[in-house]
């Protein structure tokens, strides 16, 4: 807990000139609470002594409008000091938020396989607006809670010993009791976070597979599972609220105990005359009293506000955490030439995505510039992983690649990035233009390019159309289907004009005619450039000046198409079973 705090502190420290004002503001406003009891003291005996003699009405007026100028004034503070926290609290939301997603592109790609989107989004959204909230917005109260615990405690004491102490040692034992009652429910505020965590993964999956499930009428079976994790969620919210919402009124009935018995004792002390004790004395009790359970409520009400945030700010921090991916770069070592040459060289590469689990287990292979290098075999052979490693999207377990004689891992990712055009096997567009999808992170591109890119790709004919042409605005609920999704990302590939190029499936979602077209237009763009094409229709790369054939994770065999049909293995009758019916 205090790593938690000494961590979170951390963040605050950013903003301790705004915190500081605020908690002065309040500090100053609290002279209010603490004055007021001690005016009503002296307006309740001068009423009283009004009694057995003429009243002083002025005076009743002078402590009056001091007790309003009092309450005014802490009132107008106080509103001050909530608006500057209120700024603070958005500050550190949207500094949070930034963190993490620059974060987000700084961790290993594993970290995405093992976690469920909707948990990470529950961290960025939801954990942060908890902790940033409660922290925050109840700062202020707990300072100003404390200071006037001890500056109430220490006038009580003052003005009375007996009744000081029934005071303060009630409100202490339910303390102690709301203490109590905090350490019990902190493991449901965890739980709670992490369920909430979950049931927001099972709500995006059944929005992203909305055709599927329905296509399958396996609405019953996703609706159970969410009803199930919600059901979960429910009642450790329950449990949880239930626990910490029980603290206020126990606080709340600690105070009237506590006024009673100031009522009580003081009654007894007048009518024995004790020195000192008056009606007044007894109304500044109850008032005190009356500060002193509400400073402890606001304690108690931190407290229950802290543990949640503590839960949300230990999901944060964990992610904030994680380890980063290595980049370790030694820029002499680069290939800083104009010309790029594109040569790749696999040495011995062994990887697996869980550690002890090797699936790549010995692949090598040298592919020189300009060469159209395919890579084949069965699903699960690891095509796409060799690819993901050629990219450095993971590190090697063991091994090396090389590029233009040099060990990718002594350079950049991001200068690596800039020599590779990549189409993933899954379709990705982001809600922008058609022209803004393609051009992407391409600078200084023309009309003219983007045309002939649109026309290489066979894409110009949809974009023609489209309402707004290339400015036609792609998201969730637009027209175009996947095929032309897929051809999009082929331009971007395409306009990005990378000396290697990395196909992974690239015509997977397109029909037989515009594949021909796109195959085509592949085929020029690949003239000059080492590319590697991953497919499992093998008419599409039997003009390969290399096929790879991988199985289990290792190169088993290697060479032309005409070659790797003479030798009659894996390739042959992978290639005879597509084509079986034209024999």
């Amino acid at each position: 807990m205090l790593r938690l705090i000494a961590k979170i502190y951390s963040r605050l420290k950013i903003y301790s000139a705004k915190i500081f004002i605020s908690l002065i503001l309040a500090l100053i406003g609290t002279i209010a609470s603490i004055v007021l009891p001690q005016l009503v003291k002296l307006i309740t005996d001068e009423i009283a002594s009004g009694i057995s003699k003429p009243m002083n009405i002025n005076q009743v007026l002078y402590y009056s409008g001091l007790a309003v100028i009092f309450l005014a004034g802490g009132s107008l503070l106080t509103f001050i000091q909530n608006i500057m926290l209120v700024h603070v609290s958005q500050l550190m939301g949207r500094d949070l938020r930034t963190e993490i997603n620059a974060k987000l592109d700084r961790i290993p790609l594993s970290y995405f396989d093992t976690r469920q989107t909707g948990d990470i989004m529950s961290r960025i959204t939801t954990d942060i607006d908890i902790m940033v909230n409660a922290l925050t917005n109840n700062l202020s109260a707990i300072v100003t809670s404390i200071v006037v615990l001890i500056c109430a405690s220490c006038i009580m004491l003052y003005m009375n010993v007996i009744l000081a102490l029934v005071t303060v040692i009630t409100s202490i034992i339910f303390l102690n009791i709301n203490k109590f009652l905090m350490g019990r429910s902190q493991p449901y505020f965890i739980k709670q976070q992490m369920l909430l965590g979950k049931v927001n993964s099972l709500a995006e999956e059944a929005f992203n597979g909305h055709s599927v499930i329905k296509a399958f009428n396996n609405e019953d079976r996703i609706k159970a599972l969410f009803e199930a994790g919600n059901d979960e969620l429910y009642e450790s919210s329950r449990l949880s609220q239930f626990v910490s919402g029980i603290m206020q009124p126990i606080m709340t009935a600690g105070g009237l105990i506590a006024q009673f018995l100031i009522v009580f004792v003081t009654s007894n002390l007048i009518l024995s005359k004790s020195e000192g004790v008056t009606l007044g004395v007894m109304v500044a009790f109850m008032t005190y009293s009356n500060i002193f359970s509400q400073m402890l409520i606001n304690i108690s009400q931190f407290i229950s506000f802290l543990q949640p945030a503590m839960a949300s700010a230990e999901r944060i921090f964990e992610l904030l955490e994680e380890p980063e991916i290595s980049e370790i770069t030694s820029p002499e070592k680069e290939n800083n030439n104009n010309k790029i040459m594109g040569d790749v060289k696999f040495s011995h590469v062994k990887f697996g995505y869980v550690p002890g689990q090797i699936i790549i287990h010995d692949f090598s292979a040298d592919i020189k510039s300009g060469q159209k290098v395919a890579i084949v075999g069965p699903t699960g052979a690891g095509k796409s992983t060799m690819m993901n490693l050629l990219m450095r999207f993971y590190d090697l377990n063991d091994g090396k690649i090389y590029f233009d004689g040099v060990d990718i891992s002594t350079i950049s990712r991001e200068r690596l990035h800039d020599f590779i055009g990549l189409v993933p096997q899954d379709i990705w567009t982001f809600e922008g233009s058609v022209k803004d999808n393609i051009i992407y992170s391409s600078k200084n591109i023309s009309d003219q390019n983007l045309n002939d890119v649109l026309k290489a790709s066979g894409l110009d004919y949809s974009v023609k159309a489209l309402p707004e042409g290339v400015d036609t605005i792609i998201n969730d609920i637009s027209s175009l289907s996947s095929g032309q999704k897929q051809l999009i990302t082929i331009a971007r590939a395409m306009i990005k004009n990378s000396p290697v190029l990395i196909l992974d499936e690239a015509t997977s979602n397109v029909d037989t005619r515009t594949e021909k077209i796109i195959q085509s237009a592949l085929d020029n763009l690949m003239k000059g450039r080492t590319s590697f094409v991953i497919a499992h229709r093998l008419s599409t790369i039997k003009n390969a000046d290399l096929i790879l054939v991988m199985n289990n994770g290792d190169v088993c065999e290697a060479g032309t198409h005409d070659e790797l049909l003479a030798k009659n293995g894996l390739y042959a009758d992978l290639y005879n079973s597509q084509f079986a019916q034209n024999f």
